[in-house]
This record gives C-alpha cells, sequence and structure tokens, in this order.
C-alpha cells in the first residue's frame, strides 16, 4: 500500500499548482469546468477525496458548523418532536448558508461528576464557529462558561441579560395554564417533570432546585396561576415519557384532579398511563402539556402553544444572517384548550366513605363529549377560539332538533346532565331549549370556554310580558364573548357576537343584539325583538324551576300539542299538531294540515325518525280536536 495521496502529489500527477487543485474543491468558480473535471479525475484515480477539513479549518479559522447544545440524551433528541422542530427552523437558515450542525448532547441536572465532565469536554472539542444552547441555561451552567472561555458566540433559548436570545416567557405561559386550570375549579394539582428521578416519586422541595430551568419556571408561574390556596406536587416522570408500567401512583386515595406536565412529550405519557387505567382525560382528571406538537390535537391536549419552527429559524438567523440586527427576542405563547381538561369533581377525594361523589354545579365533567362529537358529525379542531365555538354551534343545530315530543308523551323533562345526555346523545332525540343550552353548555365548557348560562323571555315585554322560559348561554373565548343559543328552534345558526349594535347575516338570515339603557340585551331578527335577557347569575335550580313551569303549566304553549322544529341556511320547517309549516324570509309561508299518515312520516323521515313505533301512535293520539287547545 502506497502512501496516502495529497494536495501537493494531486497537482504534481495533474500538472497544476496545489491552489488549483483546492479551487478544484473549493472554489470552482476560478476554474473552467474543463480543468476542473481534469483534476477531479486524476485526484479520484489516486484516491484523494479533498483537503482535510479540520486542517483547512485551522488555516482558515472557519469550521462552518454551529453547535447544538442540549440535554435530553442523543438517542432521545432524535425522537423528541420539539427538539426536532427546533433543529427544523434552525436548518432552515443553515443550508442557505451552507453551514454545517454538529449536536452536542449535555449532562441533564442532577447529572454525577463524570457524565458532567465528559459533556464539558464534548463542548471544549467541538470544533464550531458559534453554538446554539437549546435548553434554559444559567450563566452559571459550566458549558455556557465554557463556550464563554472559547470565545464562542451563542445564542440562548432562555430570557437572560448577558447576551443574545430566542425565548418564550415560561413563567407568564404556565400562569395562564395555571389559571385555566383554576377557572375550572382545580385546587389539588401535579406537575409532572423531566428528572433523573425514579418515575412518579416526588420530587421535594430542596430537590426543585435540580430541575431544568425551564420546568422552575413553569412551576413557578402554575403556581402563581392556580392561587395561593392551590396545593401543587412535583412529581418525577422519569428522562423520558412516563411508563404505563409506572401507573400504581393512580391508586393512591389523595389523587390529584389535574396532572399538569412540563412538556407535550411528557403529558403523552401521562395519557397512555390514565388509558391503561380507565380514567377519561377531561372528566375523570385533567391534564394539560406544553409546546403543542403535532400530536397534542389528536390527543384533545390542552397545551400552551409556542412557535418551535421560528424560535429555532430565529436562532439561525441571529447567528448567520447579518442583515437580521435582533439580539434578544421574546416569542408569543397562547393556551390551546381542547378536551383533556373540564371541571373538577368538588371535594373529590375528601368525601366520608360510601358517599356518592359530589360533582359541579352544571356536571360539565360527567360529558362523553366523544359521544357527542360523534353524534352532530364534528370531526375538526376542538380548540376554545371562535372558530371551533361557530362549527360546533352549526352542527349541533343541523344535527338535533328542536322538540317537545317527551311533555306531550307523558313523561316530562328532567334538565340535569346525565338525562339531558342520555337523551339527546345516546337515544339520538331531540330536545327543547333548557336540554340544547344544558348540553351544549358543558362542551364548550369541556372545551375550555367560559359559559355563563342566561335566563331570557321569548318575545318583546312591550307586546306581551312572558316568564323567563328560555336558555342562552354567554360563551367566552379569549378575543371575544358570544351568545350562543342552540335550543331556540328558529334562532341563530352560529353564535353571535355579544355586542350591542353587532348585526349578522347566517344564511337568509339576519341578527342584531341591542342593549338597552337599562342593561336588557334585545336579540332581533330582522330588526324584531325575538328574546330579551339580563346578565343575572342563574344557578341549576332556577333552570330546574324554569323547565318545571315550561313543561308542565297549563297556559305553556308546550304542553298542548308536539312541536317540532327544524331550522336552516335557507328556512324553518315546523311541526305544530297536525299543521306543517315551511317558512322563508319575504317570502308568504307555506302551511298545510297533516293526516296521520303524513303526520307519521314526517316524524319518521325527518324530524324525529328515532322514535318508536309506539311513541309515533301515542303523538297520532294526542292530535285529536280536544287536545289541541291552548295557544303558542
Amino acid at each position: 500500500m502506497g502512501p496516502r495521496p495529497t494536495l501537493k502529489s494531486v497537482a504534481a500527477a495533474a500538472g497544476v499548482s496545489t491552489a488549483q487543485v483546492s479551487y478544484a474543491f473549493n472554489r470552482p468558480d476560478r476554474l473552467s469546468a474543463q480543468a476542473r473535471v481534469r483534476i477531479l479525475e486524476v485526484a479520484r484515480q489516486l484516491g484523494y477525496s479533498g483537503p482535510n477539513a479540520a486542517a483547512r479549518s485551522l488555516r482558515t479559522g472557519k469550521a462552518e458548523a454551529i453547535g447544538v447544545l442540549f440535554t435530553v440524551g442523543l438517542s432521545q433528541a432524535f425522537k423528541d418532536p420539539y427538539l426536532l422542530a427546533m433543529l427544523g427552523g434552525l436548518a432552515e437558515i443553515t443550508e442557505q448558508t451552507g453551514t454545517g450542525l454538529v449536536l452536542i448532547p449535555l449532562a441533564a441536572a442532577g447529572s454525577g461528576p463524570d457524565e458532567l465532565r465528559k459533556s464539558l469536554d464534548a463542548v471544549q472539542r467541538a470544533v464550531i464557529d458559534a453554538a446554539v444552547v437549546a435548553d434554559n441555561l444559567t450563566d452559571e451552567h459550566p458549558a455556557v462558561q465554557v463556550l464563554r472561555d472559547r470565545h464562542i458566540p451563542m445564542v440562548r433559548e432562555s430570557i437572560n441579560e448577558s447576551g443574545p436570545f430566542v425565548a418564550i416567557d415560561d413563567r407568564a405561559a404556565a400562569r395562564e395554564l395555571g389559571s385555566h386550570l383554576a377557572g375550572f375549579g382545580h385546587q389539588n394539582v401535579v406537575f409532572v417533570v423531566y428528572s433523573l428521578h425514579q418515575q412518579w416519586t416526588s420530587v421535594s422541595l430542596d430537590d426543585e432546585s435540580h430541575l431544568t430551568r425551564y420546568s422552575r419556571l413553569r412551576l413557578a408561574g402554575l403556581r402563581e396561576g392556580l392561587g395561593p390556596r392551590a396545593r401543587v406536587r412535583v412529581v418525577s416522570g422519569g428522562k423520558n415519557s412516563p411508563s404505563p408500567d409506572a401507573a400504581g401512583f393512580f391508586d393512591q386515595p389523595d389523587m390529584p384532579t389535574a396532572i399538569a406536565a412540563d412538556s407535550d412529550v411528557m403529558a403523552t405519557g401521562v395519557l397512555k398511563v390514565l388509558q391503561q387505567r380507565g380514567l377519561r382525560p377531561g372528566r375523570d382528571i385533567s391534564v394539560t402539556g406544553f409546546d403543542d406538537i403535532p400530536s397534542a390535537a389528536t390527543l384533545g391536549l390542552t397545551t400552551i402553544r409556542q412557535p418551535i419552527h421560528e424560535k429555532g429559524r430565529l436562532m439561525g438567523r441571529l447567528l448567520l444572517d447579518p442583515t437580521y440586527t435582533e439580539e434578544q427576542v421574546v416569542l408569543p405563547t397562547h393556551l390551546v384548550a381542547r378536551s383533556s381538561t373540564g371541571p373538577a369533581p368538588l371535594v373529590r377525594n375528601h368525601r366520608p366513605e360510601g358517599t356518592a361523589p359530589v360533582t359541579t354545579e352544571w356536571q360539565s365533567e360527567n360529558l362523553d363529549l366523544e359521544a357527542y362529537l360523534k353524534r352532530i358529525g364534528h370531526t375538526g379542531p376542538l380548540e376554545s377560539d371562535e372558530k371551533t365555538l361557530a362549527a360546533l354551534h352549526r352542527a349541533h343545530v343541523a344535527s338535533i332538533p328542536f322538540e317537545n315530543l317527551d311533555v306531550i308523551l307523558g313523561r316530562g323533562i328532567a334538565v340535569d346532565l346525565e338525562h339531558v345526555q342520555a337523551k339527546l346523545v345516546d337515544r339520538q332525540r331531540g330536545g327543547y331549549c333548557y336540554e340544547h343550552g344544558m348540553l351544549f353548555g358543558a362542551v364548550a365548557e369541556r372545551l375550555g370556554f367560559q359559559v355563563t348560562r342566561i335566563l331570557a323571555r321569548v318575545g318583546d315585554p312591550a307586546e306581551i310580558v312572558r316568564s323567563r322560559s328560555h336558555l342562552v348561554l354567554r360563551v367566552a373565548t379569549q378575543e371575544q364573548q358570544w351568545l350562543a343559543d342552540v335550543g331556540f328552534g328558529s334562532g341563530l345558526l352560529t353564535p353571535l357576537p355579544f355586542t350591542s349594535g353587532a348585526a349578522q347575516q347566517q344564511g337568509v338570515w339576519q341578527y342584531e343584539l341591542q342593549q338597552t339603557p337599562d342593561n336588557v340585551w334585545h336579540l332581533r331578527e330582522f330588526g324584531k325583538t325575538i328574546q330579551t335577557f339580563a346578565e343575572e347569575l342563574q344557578y341549576f335550580v332556577d333552570v330546574e324551576a324554569a323547565n318545571f313551569n315550561t313543561s308542565t303549566n297549563p297556559n305553556s304553549p308546550f304542553t298542548h300539542r308536539p312541536i317540532v322544529v327544524r331550522k336552516d341556511e335557507t328556512s324553518v320547517r315546523a311541526l305544530r299538531g297536525r299543521t306543517y309549516s315551511i317558512e322563508r324570509p319575504g317570502q308568504p309561508t307555506e302551511q298545510r294540515e297533516l293526516s296521520d299518515s303524513e303526520f307519521t312520516d314526517l316524524l319518521r323521515s325527518d324530524f324525529a325518525p328515532t322514535l318508536t313505533d309506539a311513541e309515533i301512535s301515542a303523538l297520532v293520539a294526542s292530535l285529536s280536536p280536544q287536545k289541541e287547545a291552548g295557544h303558542e
């Protein structure tokens, strides 16, 4: 085996200078295409693959590479959706400049001295021009000090005063998460963190100082958002996501009502544990994450969204783009509320043995959200925003009819969520305003909206004063409040902004809200008042009392004849006793009287297809003239 070929031996064999050989590999623009092809062919025959990169970097002082420091471990890094998204953003910039990436795993917080020494040696030896510190490392961290001693420029992922960073406000973001849980009544919360401790073991106050910096910041913010009365325990999720094999934690008598994980990866492991234990996220126990990685939406995970890809991209620009002048960037975050959070069962863990669990007043924690979504055919996003609220409202109105048939069948109406859900969702029946409002209010609360129940009067009190016999909802997103009303039969198709004078076209229908000087709201359709209400606090007992009066009072329009109504973007189709009508704005109402068979066919084909033959026969029998008396 002969001597290893060098730049000089290739130059001699090709009859050119060493500079021309170097140009052939590194600066092809300095040579003609013919000359470069000839030099590269000679190099190939001699087995020469190009100038030594390390020697070249020593001569030029440039490694043309950026180091990326992180603490999750190299094998875990390739599985971590957060780190992969950030590296994707960083690579978008490095590809434009031909800069390489060098991954440098660091020893995690709490590691032994040998592990720490090895990782610091790797930082010391790394052939890099700059560094991205992809963990919230403080100025005192040894790896940061090594980079400074080497005079290597760095950009960090944490807010600091001593150098460039691209970061989020972890504490403020977690504070918002804590406020969200507090709004659902959670006061017994476990915070699951990345830690070298054994999985599902408690982390003492002394050990909290050894947590990663981002975990400490998020823990502090979570406690602030929950408030001083909340109990927050810190539990180790281990180095990776919690294993279902370590689920004995949930056999403890003092179970939390919510688990907040310091990352979506950790939260995903928590959800797997809950699944193994037969516990339902958002109903039996609430779960939150942090980051909003792609799988979070699929899992229905409530989390904090941060722009991960953009964070990596801006880090790259800060180091490599001379036109980018920012040095300290704080990126926005916001809460994404999904189905994994819901109301906390009150004092669930401190009730006398043998007694039933106490639930929240509106019982939203008992909602089967998956069954409801299937009932209305909604497969879209489940975020607590305007778009999701409008989609659910429209799908609900289109799928679940307005009807009073159980009143006519002599069964009465129950408005607790258990009975409402069994009827409207499980048996796929319709209902009237209280049933619709109770169901949709529970859905909105389960998805993270703030919901207020309001009793309204139908019609204009200036003409006829009626009792408060209708239930509407005020639903708040982060940006705005909305009037939601899925139970009027001929009312809103989508929520209306809770703002005076906010006219809105919904299909061929036009609605607006107007607030009078005495703080009474008027809902108007084509300028005519169809409802009025004041923002007075209502309790479940108020809804129960209103329902009892509406479903039993002889003067109620719902106690005399079957009423079924369906509405879409162009018309209202109504069955009132034997009278079938179709109403379209600006056109004469179409109306006709039905025979028994026509009445039966209409119920079965459109209005109430899940009714049994016996129920339909009983409704037909109710159509006798004696039972048609009354008014609506």
